[in-house]
Protein backbone atom coordinates (compact mmCIF):
# COMPACT_ATOMS: atom_id res chain seq x y z
CA UNK A 1 0.00 0.00 0.00
CA UNK A 2 2.59 2.54 0.86
CA UNK A 3 5.35 1.64 -1.75
CA UNK A 4 3.60 3.95 -4.06
CA UNK A 5 5.02 6.55 -1.61
CA UNK A 6 8.67 5.88 -2.03
CA UNK A 7 9.31 7.41 -5.21
CA UNK A 8 7.82 11.28 -3.87
CA UNK A 9 9.00 10.62 -0.38
CA UNK A 10 12.36 8.56 -1.23
CA UNK A 11 14.68 11.67 -1.13
CA UNK A 12 13.55 13.60 2.20
CA UNK A 13 12.82 10.43 4.36
CA UNK A 14 13.82 6.95 5.12
CA UNK A 15 10.41 5.03 4.32
CA UNK A 16 9.31 1.97 7.15
CA UNK A 17 6.02 0.82 6.30
CA UNK A 18 5.06 -2.13 9.14
CA UNK A 19 2.71 -4.81 8.86
CA UNK A 20 0.46 -4.27 12.00
CA UNK A 21 0.01 -7.57 14.12
CA UNK A 22 -1.91 -10.44 12.26
CA UNK A 23 -1.03 -8.78 9.28
CA UNK A 24 1.41 -9.25 6.27
CA UNK A 25 4.46 -11.36 7.34
CA UNK A 26 4.08 -9.86 10.73
CA UNK A 27 3.70 -13.63 13.48
CA UNK A 28 1.94 -12.91 16.24
CA UNK A 29 0.42 -15.13 19.18
CA UNK A 30 -3.05 -15.90 18.41
CA UNK A 31 -5.20 -14.72 20.92
CA UNK A 32 -2.25 -12.06 22.63
CA UNK A 33 -3.37 -8.50 22.46
CA UNK A 34 -1.04 -5.50 20.78
CA UNK A 35 -0.92 -3.60 23.85
CA UNK A 36 0.12 0.21 24.27
CA UNK A 37 3.41 -0.98 25.91
CA UNK A 38 4.05 -2.64 22.51
CA UNK A 39 3.39 0.07 20.76
CA UNK A 40 5.89 2.40 22.63
CA UNK A 41 8.95 -0.37 22.49
CA UNK A 42 8.41 -0.64 18.78
CA UNK A 43 8.76 3.24 18.49
CA UNK A 44 11.64 3.37 20.20
CA UNK A 45 13.15 0.31 18.54
CA UNK A 46 12.68 2.07 15.57
CA UNK A 47 14.28 5.41 17.11
CA UNK A 48 17.43 3.54 17.91
CA UNK A 49 17.40 1.55 14.97
CA UNK A 50 17.51 4.65 12.67
CA UNK A 51 19.50 6.76 14.97
CA UNK A 52 16.88 9.74 15.07
CA UNK A 53 14.69 11.50 17.55
CA UNK A 54 11.43 12.31 15.94
CA UNK A 55 9.48 10.36 13.07
CA UNK A 56 6.81 11.66 10.67
CA UNK A 57 3.58 9.34 10.62
CA UNK A 58 1.46 8.59 7.83
CA UNK A 59 -1.60 5.51 8.57
CA UNK A 60 -5.07 5.15 6.48
CA UNK A 61 -8.09 3.38 8.30
CA UNK A 62 -7.00 1.62 11.38
CA UNK A 63 -3.30 2.46 10.80
CA UNK A 64 -4.38 6.31 11.53
CA UNK A 65 -5.68 5.14 15.07
CA UNK A 66 -2.42 3.42 15.26
CA UNK A 67 -0.65 7.18 14.74
CA UNK A 68 -2.74 8.46 16.78
CA UNK A 69 -2.39 6.35 19.95
CA UNK A 70 1.67 7.25 19.49
CA UNK A 71 0.94 11.18 19.43
CA UNK A 72 -0.65 10.29 22.43
CA UNK A 73 2.08 8.54 24.43
CA UNK A 74 4.94 9.71 22.25
CA UNK A 75 4.15 13.00 21.72
CA UNK A 76 8.24 14.72 21.96
CA UNK A 77 8.72 11.97 19.25
CA UNK A 78 6.56 12.68 16.70
CA UNK A 79 7.28 15.49 14.66
CA UNK A 80 3.73 15.56 11.93
CA UNK A 81 1.11 13.34 11.36
CA UNK A 82 -0.68 12.35 8.10
CA UNK A 83 -3.75 10.57 8.60
CA UNK A 84 -6.34 9.15 5.62
CA UNK A 85 -9.23 7.59 5.83
CA UNK A 86 -8.70 7.31 9.95
CA UNK A 87 -9.79 5.28 12.05
CA UNK A 88 -9.80 6.61 16.24
CA UNK A 89 -10.90 10.09 15.40
CA UNK A 90 -13.74 9.87 17.92
CA UNK A 91 -15.02 7.11 20.46
CA UNK A 92 -17.02 3.89 18.99
CA UNK A 93 -19.58 2.96 21.56
CA UNK A 94 -20.23 0.08 19.46
CA UNK A 95 -16.21 -1.03 18.76
CA UNK A 96 -15.78 -0.60 23.08
CA UNK A 97 -18.49 -2.99 23.19
CA UNK A 98 -17.50 -5.47 20.89
CA UNK A 99 -13.76 -5.63 21.79
CA UNK A 100 -12.98 -4.83 25.22
CA UNK A 101 -16.13 -6.25 27.12
CA UNK A 102 -16.52 -10.36 27.38
CA UNK A 103 -19.85 -10.48 26.46
CA UNK A 104 -19.33 -7.85 23.44
CA UNK A 105 -15.98 -10.51 22.37
CA UNK A 106 -18.03 -13.46 22.70
CA UNK A 107 -21.20 -11.64 20.50
CA UNK A 108 -18.84 -10.38 18.06
CA UNK A 109 -17.13 -14.05 17.54
CA UNK A 110 -20.75 -15.53 17.85
CA UNK A 111 -21.66 -13.60 14.66
CA UNK A 112 -18.19 -14.03 12.56
CA UNK A 113 -18.73 -18.00 13.55
CA UNK A 114 -22.35 -17.90 12.25
CA UNK A 115 -22.25 -15.12 10.13
CA UNK A 116 -24.08 -16.38 7.40
CA UNK A 117 -27.15 -16.64 9.86
CA UNK A 118 -26.80 -12.38 9.90
CA UNK A 119 -26.00 -11.77 6.57
CA UNK A 120 -29.41 -13.06 5.93
CA UNK A 121 -30.73 -10.63 7.98
CA UNK A 122 -28.39 -7.74 6.63
CA UNK A 123 -29.57 -8.96 3.07
CA UNK A 124 -33.16 -8.29 4.13
CA UNK A 125 -32.26 -4.91 5.45
CA UNK A 126 -30.63 -3.66 2.26
CA UNK A 127 -33.84 -4.53 0.47
CA UNK A 128 -35.60 -2.30 3.02
CA UNK A 129 -32.81 0.48 2.43
CA UNK A 130 -32.50 0.23 6.12
CA UNK A 131 -28.66 -0.43 5.60
CA UNK A 132 -26.23 1.70 3.39
CA UNK A 133 -25.58 -0.44 0.09
CA UNK A 134 -22.03 0.71 0.23
CA UNK A 135 -21.44 -0.28 3.97
CA UNK A 136 -23.52 -3.70 3.07
CA UNK A 137 -20.88 -4.59 0.27
CA UNK A 138 -17.78 -3.57 2.47
CA UNK A 139 -19.05 -5.99 5.34
CA UNK A 140 -19.55 -9.12 2.62
CA UNK A 141 -16.25 -8.27 1.51
CA UNK A 142 -14.89 -9.05 4.58
CA UNK A 143 -16.54 -11.40 5.35
CA UNK A 144 -17.17 -13.78 2.85
CA UNK A 145 -14.67 -16.14 3.45
CA UNK A 146 -13.40 -17.91 7.10
CA UNK A 147 -9.82 -16.37 6.74
CA UNK A 148 -11.24 -13.10 6.24
CA UNK A 149 -13.39 -13.76 9.23
CA UNK A 150 -10.62 -15.01 11.39
CA UNK A 151 -8.57 -12.13 10.23
CA UNK A 152 -11.40 -9.44 11.21
CA UNK A 153 -11.70 -10.77 14.46
CA UNK A 154 -8.19 -11.15 15.63
CA UNK A 155 -7.25 -7.59 14.28
CA UNK A 156 -10.81 -6.42 15.58
CA UNK A 157 -9.73 -7.69 19.30
CA UNK A 158 -5.86 -7.63 19.00
CA UNK A 159 -5.98 -3.94 18.38
CA UNK A 160 -8.76 -3.14 20.98
CA UNK A 161 -5.88 -1.79 23.57
CA UNK A 162 -5.59 1.01 20.81
CA UNK A 163 -7.74 3.58 21.71
CA UNK A 164 -6.54 7.02 22.01
CA UNK A 165 -7.72 9.32 25.11
CA UNK A 166 -9.14 12.05 23.12
CA UNK A 167 -8.77 14.80 25.98
CA UNK A 168 -4.93 13.76 26.70
CA UNK A 169 -4.05 13.79 22.85
CA UNK A 170 -5.28 16.87 22.12
CA UNK A 171 -3.57 18.10 24.96
CA UNK A 172 -0.69 16.58 23.56
CA UNK A 173 -1.45 17.99 19.94
CA UNK A 174 -1.64 21.77 21.28
CA UNK A 175 1.62 21.62 23.65
CA UNK A 176 3.83 20.48 21.17
CA UNK A 177 1.94 21.85 18.51
CA UNK A 178 2.50 19.06 16.26
CA UNK A 179 0.75 19.83 12.16
CA UNK A 180 -1.49 17.32 11.31
CA UNK A 181 -3.18 16.65 7.90
CA UNK A 182 -6.32 14.35 7.52
CA UNK A 183 -7.66 13.36 4.31
CA UNK A 184 -11.51 12.03 4.47
CA UNK A 185 -13.44 10.34 2.06
CA UNK A 186 -16.65 12.59 0.82
CA UNK A 187 -18.52 9.96 0.06
CA UNK A 188 -17.14 7.56 3.10
CA UNK A 189 -19.58 5.38 4.82
CA UNK A 190 -17.14 3.77 6.55
CA UNK A 191 -15.70 6.46 8.59
CA UNK A 192 -17.71 9.44 7.72
CA UNK A 193 -15.69 13.20 7.26
CA UNK A 194 -17.56 14.48 9.88
CA UNK A 195 -15.95 12.04 12.67
CA UNK A 196 -12.52 14.49 11.41
CA UNK A 197 -14.69 17.72 11.50
CA UNK A 198 -15.46 16.51 15.22
CA UNK A 199 -12.04 16.00 16.35
CA UNK A 200 -10.50 19.07 15.23
CA UNK A 201 -12.48 21.16 16.92
CA UNK A 202 -10.00 23.26 19.30
CA UNK A 203 -7.07 22.15 17.42
CA UNK A 204 -5.10 24.92 15.86
CA UNK A 205 -2.50 22.62 13.70
CA UNK A 206 -5.14 20.31 11.89
CA UNK A 207 -6.11 20.95 8.44
CA UNK A 208 -8.83 18.91 7.15
CA UNK A 209 -8.89 18.26 3.45
CA UNK A 210 -11.97 15.91 1.81
CA UNK A 211 -11.43 14.22 -1.35
CA UNK A 212 -14.91 12.91 -3.58
CA UNK A 213 -14.25 9.42 -2.87
CA UNK A 214 -15.05 6.85 -0.38
CA UNK A 215 -13.66 4.92 2.30
CA UNK A 216 -10.38 3.45 -0.29
CA UNK A 217 -8.36 6.92 -0.55
CA UNK A 218 -5.53 5.58 -1.41
CA UNK A 219 -5.01 5.32 -5.10
CA UNK A 220 -2.33 6.90 -7.58
CA UNK A 221 -4.72 9.70 -8.58
CA UNK A 222 -3.98 11.16 -5.08
CA UNK A 223 -0.55 9.58 -3.89
CA UNK A 224 1.28 12.21 -4.83
CA UNK A 225 -0.92 15.24 -2.93
CA UNK A 226 -1.08 13.25 -0.11
CA UNK A 227 2.96 12.38 -0.05
CA UNK A 228 3.60 16.21 -0.36
CA UNK A 229 1.69 16.76 3.15
CA UNK A 230 5.37 15.21 4.66
CA UNK A 231 7.16 17.63 2.26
Amino acid sequence: MFASFSRHLQDQYTIIAVDLPFQGKTVWPEGRDFTREHLITLVHFLLHRFGTEQLSLIGYSIGGRVCLQITELLPECVDRVTLIASDGLTTNFYYYLLTRTLIGRFIFEHSLKYSYRYMKLLGVLRRLRLINPILYRFVVHNINTEEKRHLVLSVWTGLSGLLPDHNKLKQEINKYAIPIRIFMGRNDKIIPAGNAVRFADGLNTVQLITLKKGHRLPDETNMQMIAESLL
